[in-house]
Formats: structure tokens, C-alpha cells, sequence
């Protein structure tokens, strides 16, 4: 549990795992394959005090990477897994390849201090859950940093470390 006190609600860790499942391999896991998982911070239940990290969205994989960045500039914070897909390495070889990354949206503009000191204490815990597979972690604050030549340039570094 983050220092905040805010802890998972109930599948939250199950759903994270599945995402990281191969498609190849989905019928191992309860949980369809998606292209995105976001996450926000919210009350278990309405009357409940406790807040928790929870399911806001799922993306199918018919969704693209603009797709996202249009549902989540529209919210006040949230934290999301997303498959990212670019071309393959290889130019000679067709298709491309998705790349896990981690993406927490924070934007300046729109968010309170309070959620914004929440967000910060909690997003560890959650990136030590995704245990090192996602292949870029963004901390973005407003829509410039949602682009896609950004993305590309992070999943790009990364894998020649």
C-alpha cells in the first residue's frame, strides 16, 4: 500500500498482470486483452471515506494511441497502462510492435493540489506492480507531452540500454 493509505480495489492486480500476458497466451488469463487500463483514484463507495485505485476505462484493441490521449486530457489525473504501437525495428519487416508503457497524467491546469499530492504518493505502487515491463514511464502535465513522437523517442531509448 502507497504511503497515502490509498490501496487497490479488488481485481485491480489481476487486470495489470492480464495486460501483460502476450495476446498468444490469452487464454491463460480471465481478463480480455486491451489496449489500455486507466486508473484513477477515487471512494471505494459512494458514503465510504477510504479511497481506492480503481478501473475507470478499458480500451479494446481497435483503439489507437490518440484514442487515449483524447479520453485522458479530458479527466484531472489518472494513471494508465498502455500497448503502444510503432513500427518494428527491423524496416524490411512489415506490422508493427506494441510496447508497454506507463503514463501518469497529472496535468497542471486541471488537477487540485490534494489529488495532485495523491497521485504523486501513489504512483510507486503502482509502478512497482508493472515490475520494470513497461518500456517508458511518462509523467506528463499537459497535452504536449501526449505525443506520439515523444512516446516513440522514450520506448526508443530504453530499448538500446
Amino acid at each position: 500500500m502507497p504511503m497515502s493509505g490509498i490501496s487497490l480495489a479488488d481485481t485491480v492486480k489481476d487486470q495489470i498482470e492480464a495486460f501483460f500476458v502476450p495476446a498468444s497466451q490469452k487464454g491463460k488469463v480471465k481478463y480480455d486483452k486491451c489496449r489500455w487500463i486507466i486508473f484513477g483514484i477515487c471512494k471505494e463507495q459512494e458514503c465510504d471515506k477510504a479511497e481506492v485505485i480503481k478501473i475507470l476505462d478499458k480500451g479494446d484493441l481497435s483503439k489507437t494511441f490518440q484514442d487515449l490521449v483524447d479520453k485522458i486530457t479530458e479527466m484531472d489525473a489518472a494513471f494508465v497502462l498502455h500497448d503502444f504501437e510503432m513500427p518494428k525495428k527491423d524496416p524490411s519487416v512489415a506490422g508493427q510492435d506494441a510496447y508497454p508503457i506507463f503514463i501518469s497524467w497529472v496535468p497542471d491546469s486541471k488537477c487540485p493540489v490534494k489529488m495532485k499530492m495523491k497521485m504523486s504518493s501513489s504512483e510507486k505502487y503502482l509502478k512497482d506492480i508493472c515490475k520494470e515491463r513497461c518500456k517508458a514511464v511518462l509523467s506528463c502535465h499537459d497535452a504536449a507531452e501526449l505525443s506520439s513522437d515523444e512516446v516513440i523517442k522514450d520506448i526508443q531509448s530504453h530499448i538500446r540500454k
